[in-house]
């Protein structure tokens, strides 16, 4: 059996289901921007203990709305039950560099 690979496809899916809570949560602050939210990507990395969430959104936001978006992608992962001993959230004006 491939653990590896079952364990990538594992963490793929819980980063999709909290990328879809992240955009459902955002979705009444991008509207007072014009922002689609299905334009708005949403990643992570973990080191073991620690998770930085990264929302990528098209454009530059002023900083009140970056806060808005960094405090409900916060909310999204503490409902999803994960615990983490250190959590920081990025807002970016563009996607990940594939």
């Amino acid at each position: 059996a491939d653990v590896v690979g079952a364990c990538v496809a594992a963490a793929a899916a819980v980063d999709q289901s909290l990328a879809s809570d992240i955009r459902l949560r955002i979705a009444r602050v991008l509207a007072a921007t014009d922002i689609d939210p299905s334009t708005v990507t949403c990643w992570t990395e973990g080191d073991g203990t620690g998770l930085d969430v990264h929302v990528g959104v098209p454009g530059q936001l002023p900083h009140g709305v970056e806060q808005a978006i960094a405090v409900r992608a916060l909310d999204a992962l503490r409902s999803s039950g994960r615990t983490f001993g250190r959590v920081d959230v990025h807002v970016h004006d563009s996607a990940p560099a594939l």
